[in-house]
């Protein structure tokens, strides 16, 4: 049987549009790395092959670039949240992130603007900090408002 995996809601593209271009926008001035917004494959293992919303890859990482995706973990990914795969970003993905060393994770929530920022410190992520209508990433030194 066909499975379709609902589309995003019309504001989850909104808000991935606004921060795609904010940092897009900063690495044309400062091209510490590149972005690549979903669909596109990051592979973390064998078991765990992810399509999170935008990832930021630095430089020094681009290698890990191929044709068929990322394979490796991203430096930072952002996922804003659908209803479809809330607890799936929030509660696994994270864990994996985690687990394979993205440095910096925002989730963000469309509607209400929230994000949860998390912070790798010591292999593990800290208790997140939590904006409204904008985050703060160390890695691209800037804040990112939407």
């Amino acid at each position: 049987s066909l499975v379709i995996s609902p589309l995003p809601l019309d504001i989850h593209q909104v808000v991935l549009n606004k921060i795609n271009f904010s940092i897009s926008t900063l690495l044309r001035k400062q091209p510490v790395g590149e972005v690549r917004i979903a669909p596109y494959d990051v592979h973390f293992s064998r078991q765990n092959i992810f399509q999170p919303d935008l990832i930021f890859i630095s430089n020094e990482h681009l290698k890990l670039v191929k044709a068929r995706g990322l394979f490796g973990a991203p430096d930072l990914v952002v996922e804003v949240l659908s209803p479809g795969t809330a607890s799936k970003d929030s509660g696994e993905k994270k864990a994996v992130y985690e687990q394979y060393g993205v440095k910096e994770l925002f989730i963000v929530e469309p509607e209400s603007k929230l994000v949860k920022a998390f912070l790798l410190q010591n292999n593990q992520y800290d208790h997140p900090v939590i904006t409204t209508g904008f985050f703060k990433s160390y890695l691209l030194k800037t804040t990112i408002r939407f």
